[in-house]
């Protein structure tokens, strides 16, 4: 496995009276696979050779896996790819400069491939006309995607791309132990900021709760099969929730829990974590951009908030170790903001809203 370094530019044209010699036919297919960050290929370039791909990561660097495989075999695995992209690809002064066609019709893609993280800012020539970097927001994989979704449509894709460009949506991480008072501040944001803020409910609750499922505390397997099932929903909630907002000009999104809150009740924390999502703290950390963590409230508090919840079973000491955790598997992000039990419920809700309000 080597590491790809690249820059990719969305160009709207090339400076006329470019020679740009004979180019190369490609057509991409695409496995869906369950990790985000993960993407696995078929390229077909020519009609004559085939190679598999693997990419992990996302940005300007990512690690990737290619190897050559018969062409018959190419095509046979092509037609069980859920997204293909066809392009015609350029190749210019140390540029790689893909048109590409189909429902992709009119979308231009520059790629400058790096040597070194050192050397990672890259400055479009004057030949590359509006040259907008994509490096981290819109892969070949998003592409593809997008270009299944105009399959039996009128939709252009240029237009689309943009606004796949444009439509990042904060996204807010309200979490904290038993009783810390999430529900009502998550109320109290909704109540204060109205349409203008998207709520996004806590999906191990809704499985819980609405499906009626209830695990052995021995049952490991069980326990894993849930723990993945519940982070593909997360994600499925959180990507169609982000771009519902964004269409509808909102201010945020405002999550009860993240992918990591996982890693507080598992036994091997956050590397168990890693392990059964095949993430890293990291990526699930990029997916967010401010996360407010409520302490478990004083005793007293705890104890008068608990006897009016009965679904609630934790003693005080299993409520505060919890939140413990929560807070330790959150507390390296960069937008980790700890409100503590000192403050009142009221004074709580102030915060919480201002630090709505600057994101």
């Amino acid at each position: 496995m080597h590491y790809e370094i690249e820059r990719r530019f969305l160009i709207s044209g090339l400076r006329p009276g470019l020679n740009l010699g004979h180019p190369l036919s490609i057509v991409q297919g695409y496995f869906e696979v369950p990790f985000p960050e993960h993407s696995l290929r078929i390229r077909i370039i020519d009609d004559k050779s085939a190679f598999v791909t693997q990419k992990l990561g996302i940005g300007v660097m990512r690690k990737e896996r290619e190897y050559p495989i018969d062409i018959n075999v190419g095509k046979m695995l092509l037609e069980s790819c859920a997204h293909v992209i066809m392009k015609k690809r350029y190749f210019f002064k140390s540029w790689t400069i893909d048109f590409f066609c189909g429902h992709l019709d009119g979308l231009i893609i520059a790629e400058k491939e790096l040597t070194s993280l050192r050397y990672q800012k890259v400055n479009p020539p004057s030949w590359l006309v509006n040259a907008r970097d994509i490096t981290d927001s819109i892969s070949n994989f998003h592409l593809a995607r997008l270009a299944t979704e105009l399959e039996g449509t009128n939709a252009i894709a240029l237009p689309e791309v943009y606004r796949l460009l444009s439509k990042k949506i904060p996204k807010i991480v309200l979490t904290g132990g038993p009783c810390s008072g999430k529900s009502s501040i998550m109320k109290s944001i909704q109540k204060k900021f109205g349409d203008s803020v998207h709520c996004v409910p806590e999906v191990a609750t809704i499985l819980i709760s609405q499906l009626g499922i209830s695990l052995l505390p021995d049952d490991q397997v069980a326990r894993q099969r849930f723990s993945r099932s519940i982070y593909r929903i997360q994600k499925i909630f959180e990507a169609t929730s982000a771009e519902h907002a964004a269409s509808r000009g909102k201010k945020c999104l405002i999550l009860d829990r993240g992918s990591i809150d996982a890693a507080a009740y598992m036994s091997g924390g956050l590397s168990e974590m890693e392990h059964i999502y095949q993430t890293t703290r990291e990526a699930e950390y990029s997916q967010y951009d401010l996360v407010i963590c409520l302490e478990v409230p004083p005793k007293d508090i705890y104890e008068k908030v608990k006897h009016n919840n009965p679904a609630r079973s934790e003693t005080y000491e299993q409520a505060e170790r919890l939140g413990e955790k929560i807070r330790e598997v959150w507390f390296k992000h960069p937008g980790f903001c700890l409100i503590p039990n000192y403050f009142s419920w009221t004074e709580q809700e102030d915060i919480a809203m201002g630090l709505v309000i600057n994101l």
